[in-house]
This record gives C-alpha cells, sequence and structure tokens, in this order.
C-alpha cells in the first residue's frame, strides 16, 4: 500500500499545473488512438485471410490443382 502512495504522491506532484495535465490527457490520447489503429489493422486483416481462404473452398479441387500447377511454372 505504501508504494501506490508514493505512486500517487509523484503523480500529483508531476501533474501539478494545468498545462501539465494537458500534455499528459494528449500523450495518452495519443497512445490509447494507435493501439486502437492497430487493433482495426489486424482485425482488418484476418478478415482478409479469412476471405481467401473462403474463396479457396469454394473452387473446385480440379480447378484448384490446374491453378496450383500454373502457379509453380
Amino acid at each position: 500500500m505504501e508504494k501506490f502512495e508514493k505512486i500517487l504522491s509523484v503523480l500529483d506532484r508531476s501533474l501539478g499545473t494545468r498545462k501539465k495535465r494537458h500534455i499528459a490527457g494528449g500523450i495518452l490520447m495519443s497512445i490509447s488512438l494507435m493501439f486502437g489503429g492497430f487493433a482495426l489493422t489486424v482485425i482488418t486483416l484476418n478478415i482478409g485471410k479469412d476471405k481467401i481462404a473462403d474463396i479457396n473452398n469454394t473452387i473446385p479441387e480440379s480447378k484448384n490443382k490446374r491453378i496450383e500447377d500454373e502457379n509453380k511454372k
């Protein structure tokens, strides 16, 4: 519990002015938007992989082998 009080004390002293709080809030917002963008990118990439897998599953096996043979050449 003592460590928690020390952390709060340090935060209280370091964010003592309105300007410092404003800067810290801007930094936190920027970080959260960055991680939100990363999450959106990962979700979008996973959806793309699922669509490709669905397309490959809908192609008949004979056509799928022919496409793979053409890609090897």
